[in-house]
């Protein structure tokens, strides 16, 4: 939407206009908006001698700057809400900041005093925030100072503001006040100019968007749990993990594979968490927990737990403490068979 301002020539030049043709042309303004340098012409003519005063009105619309900030999760296919996001100038000084997904946390910090002139912004339906009235052709950086729960921060995006104009028309009315004797000419000036974003790349140069939208994408935090055999070091499936926050709160719990579990989106960047061994898979001991602090990257971290196996030790029965029943019978068996061989060759010889 496009703002009207009116400009007054001075008394001075005006008397010195004599009737005939003449145009007004637009030579500066402020940065938030685009110069438009289109001729507005206009008509100057006395009826007659008593025709003390021309009256002419001449209206201008200039188009301000727009820029859409979309923050979208790494597949672009939702909003991510409860980022913490800045504008800031190339010298860092802070623009307007806010919470995405939040309309009540936008802040401020410019005013005109600084050459903003009428700087604006509201949320759309989907929850992207339009600001209007940054400056054209100058850097701006978008930073995400904190990452909502479950994300890694983003790389900071620097960008320009730019113009895309298509060729603009005049439209001239005439109306005569009858009343005063003067002549009212009025001019209105309509364009197709548009911003558009141009996103600045690792070599210095811009890559200019068909759109005013600067879009900022967020990975998932990945974590890749895994539950080995300690000797083999093959992966062991069927064991119940329970993990916990650092207040000891239960986040998830979830069974292991072979191959591992991977978790995404689900734990908190520069949180702790403790990976426990609710039950073991058949045949091993439950290992001790393991803890992880989660780091600020989209890369994947890894936590290892390894299981020690149950050693195989034989069936034997037992009776009292300890006591070893079994070679004790081997040995009075053995005891009886000798003392019967004996008896029997004795019984031979007699």
């Amino acid at each position: 939407k496009a703002d009207k301002y009116e400009g007054f020539i001075s008394e001075e030049t005006l008397s010195k206009l004599n009737t005939g043709d003449y145009y007004i042309k637009e030579l500066s303004i402020s940065d938030s908006y685009y110069l438009d340098e289109t001729e507005i012409p206009i008509h100057l003519e006395y009826k007659d001698a008593d025709t003390k005063t021309i009256e002419v009105k001449s209206v201008k619309e200039n188009t301000q700057t727009t820029n859409e900030i979309d923050k979208v999760n790494a597949a672009g296919s939702k909003e991510v809400d409860g980022c913490e996001l800045e504008i800031t100038d190339k010298d860092g000084n802070k623009i307007i900041s806010w919470i995405s997904g939040d309309k009540e946390s936008v802040k401020v910090y410019v005013s005109e005093e600084d050459g903003y002139r009428n700087l604006k912004y509201n949320f759309d339906e989907t929850g992207n925030l339009h600001v209007g009235g940054l400056f054209h052709d100058v850097d701006y950086v978008l930073t995400e100072t904190r990452p909502a729960d479950g994300y890694v921060t983003a790389d900071s995006i620097t960008y320009q503001i730019r113009e895309v104009r298509a060729s603009s028309t005049v439209a001239d009315t005439t109306d005569a006040d009858s009343v005063s004797g003067s002549a009212v000419t009025e001019n209105n000036t309509e364009g197709t100019t548009k911003s558009v974003v141009a996103i600045k790349q690792k070599n210095g140069s811009y890559k200019s968007r068909e759109d005013d939208k600067t879009i900022m994408h967020d990975e998932e935090t990945h974590i890749r749990f895994i539950k080995i055999d300690s000797d083999s070091g093959e992966g062991l499936s069927g064991a119940k993990i329970k993990v916990t926050d650092k207040d000891g709160k239960e986040v998830m719990t979830f069974v292991s594979k072979d191959d591992g579990v991977d978790i995404t989106g689900k734990l908190v960047v520069g949180e702790t968490y403790t990976f426990t061994e609710i039950s073991a898979p058949s045949g091993y001991k439950i290992a001790d927990p393991v803890k992880l602090k989660i780091e600020d990257t989209s890369e994947i971290q890894k936590v290892t737990m390894k299981d020690e196996k149950i050693p195989d030790v034989p069936h034997v029965p037992q009776t009292g403490e300890d006591f070893p029943v079994l070679p004790v019978v081997s040995l009075i068996m053995s005891l009886m068979v000798l003392a019967y061989e004996l008896w029997r060759t004795i019984r031979e010889k007699k």
